[in-house]
């Protein structure tokens, strides 16, 4: 995984983030630590519904020079963004405040 712009990209196997909440550089840049959702397993159902999809919280250090991954999950709770509810989504609040 080069810097450069020239010689972008790369396929880091078994990393199929979807969502990154945060990234941070270690070793003068030589590791990237990332919290990440991870999908756990891709096939055709997952890329058609989201929702379907069993996405694991995890954290992640890639190591550059090498292109290793080091994986650990950070709950067994399948976890990512929260939704809301579309039901609820855009409608005044009901709460009043007081005088």
């Amino acid at each position: 995984m080069q810097r450069t712009r020239a010689k972008c990209g790369g396929w880091m196997p078994g990393f199929n983030m979807l969502h990154c909440f945060n990234a941070w550089e270690e070793d003068g840049g030589d590791t990237i630590v990332m919290v990440a959702s991870n999908l756990v397993s891709v096939d055709q159902q997952s890329l058609e519904s989201v929702q379907q999809a069993q996405l694991i919280m995890e954290k992640l250090t890639i190591n550059v020079k090498s292109k290793t991954l080091q994986r650990q999950p950070l709950s067994r709770r399948v976890l990512d963004f929260g939704g809301i509810n579309p039901a609820y989504a855009a409608k005044e609040k009901q709460a009043q405040m007081p005088n």
